[in-house]
């Protein structure tokens, strides 16, 4: 009788936790419906940061950093959904939030003048933390358990048809961002879709990784570094691995890069004399590579 006692109090426990489960919040704004939804699949809070973490001396506690299971989506003005759906997922980097890199680093208004028919989704990483690990999305399967979440609730809001399937994703990081990429592209099956990577003065290691993802048919791989961001010799790297191995490459400074480069060459190593953080916007690189990616633009009324 008290085994049967404690199973309904475990059932109403569930029921409770269950019904307080934040639910979407949207509103409306000049680059279309922004979406605030709360995913059981978000990287965070995982199990691996219950404790809090530290960084040189610097401690970073569960609460207020690693329990913010946010995941901010765009569903640009002017939308087509379709049968096919296109996603462009952005991962932010050390000391920030979804909050901050959406403003800072002018990403819906650059997005949005990219003018592709995706879906534009920023999930909140450590937040505000010296930390680059993905909480669940390093985890073995982790991005597919979220892309499966992420399209029921798009279903479940009507953004997209009952029937729509994962098409192209698209996946740009910047600084700590690389390392919940390259756990992304070696851990899940859904990698096949992931047909572009940018990585903004992020190149900081698992190059191997990347290579291995890119050396396929069909794939674009865009590196930016800077001088003092500290992905300089990790660039190096790449390159002599990419000589050495006969993989066709192109170099170029991004005040120089035009536009037919941009289109045509799957594989770009792109120097930038600006800052770490500047190389995100000030020369609207992520605006200027994602409107010359192959996805879909958005059909003018």
């Amino acid at each position: 009788m008290k085994f049967f006692k404690y199973l309904i109090v475990l059932f109403l426990i569930g029921m409770i936790f269950s019904s307080c489960a934040k639910k979407p919040v949207s509103k409306e704004t000049k680059y279309g419906e922004l979406i605030y939804a709360y995913l059981e699949n978000a990287p965070f809070p995982h199990q691996d940061r219950e404790k809090g973490y530290t960084y040189k001396d610097k401690f970073y506690s569960y609460k207020g950093h690693y329990d913010d299971n946010t995941v901010v989506i765009l569903i640009p003005k002017n939308y087509s959904p379709s049968k096919n759906t296109d996603f462009v997922i952005h991962f932010h980097g050390w000391n920030n939030s979804v909050d901050s890199v959406l403003e800072q680093f002018e990403l819906l208004d650059q997005f949005s003048k990219s003018n592709k028919n995706a879906i534009f989704v920023v999930p909140q990483g450590p937040k505000n933390s010296s930390d680059s690990f993905g909480g669940k999305l390093s985890e073995e399967g982790g991005f597919n358990r979220f892309m499966k979440e992420l399209m029921e609730l798009l279903k479940d809001r009507k953004d997209i048809p009952k029937d729509s399937k994962i098409h192209d994703i698209v996946l740009t990081g910047h600084s700590g961002g690389y390392k919940v990429i390259a756990d992304i592209i070696s851990k899940n099956s859904i990698f096949k879709h992931i047909r572009e990577i940018y990585l903004f003065d992020a190149l900081y290691g698992e190059i191997n990784t990347y290579l291995d993802w890119v050396n396929v048919a069909g794939r674009k791989f865009f590196v930016i570094y800077t001088d003092n961001g500290g992905t300089m010799e990790e660039t190096k790297k790449l390159v002599n691995i990419l000589k050495g191995a006969g993989f066709p490459y192109y170099y170029q400074h991004t005040k120089k890069v035009k536009k037919w480069e941009l289109i045509k060459n799957p594989i770009m190593v792109l120097h930038s004399d600006l800052g770490h953080n500047e190389v995100l916007y000030k020369r609207k690189m992520f605006q200027r590579i994602l409107k010359n990616s192959r996805l879909k633009g958005i059909k003018t009324k």
